[in-house]
């Protein structure tokens, strides 16, 4: 072998070792905006519940959520377009957020019946620590935190039954949209 091809042999490996090296790149705005949006829906269902909105009010459901999947639409086409590739382990991520969304919206879906009322909201707030606690894991402290957040806020909505949305609006805000905002801010 000639020392230009040992080279640029040399020079493959070390770029796939780098792929494959690279941390969890945790993109904080999809928490976010999924943090405030899960937490506007919840609010607004208490809202609702106590009657302090009339049920005209839930178009706004759609509104937000609208805006959720739009926003996360066009912030992946754009991420898409500026990443030459991913590690193994923020394809590992990406497989985990899929799986988590997935299960919730066939439950949500095909359950309706089985999760009525705060159980729906619960769903997602058991989604949205699922795919926190698993960003955890990888070291991220922020994303432990933002996952009990969410699992006390769960615990915390099945005994104050008056303001479980609320509760759970606040997990979501505080634990979901506040690591999104961590993730956000603590980028080198």
């Amino acid at each position: 072998m000639q020392p230009t091809e040992a080279r640029e042999h040399l020079d493959l490996v070390e770029r796939i070792i780098a792929g494959n090296e690279r941390g969890l790149c945790v993109v904080g705005d999809f928490f976010l905006v999924w943090g405030i949006v899960g937490a506007l829906l919840d609010g607004l269902a208490q809202l609702v519940v106590d009657a302090r909105l009339g049920p005209q009010w839930l178009w706004l459901a759609v509104v937000f959520l609208a805006f959720g999947i739009v926003y996360s639409i066009v912030r992946a086409r754009a991420l898409r377009r500026r990443t030459d590739r991913m590690s193994v382990l923020q394809h590992e991520y990406l497989n985990i957020i899929w799986l988590s969304i997935g299960i919730t919206v066939v439950a949500q879906i095909g359950g309706y019946a089985i999760f009525s009322q705060w159980a729906s909201a619960a769903l997602w707030t058991l989604s949205a620590t699922i795919v926190s606690l698993y960003v955890g894991l990888h070291g991220n402290r922020a994303g432990v935190i933002g996952g009990v957040i969410l699992m006390v806020s769960l615990v915390c909505a099945n005994f104050m039954h008056d303001v479980a949305g609320f509760v759970l609006a606040a997990g979501m805000l505080f634990g979901y949209a506040g690591f999104g905002l961590i993730a956000m801010l603590s980028r080198d």
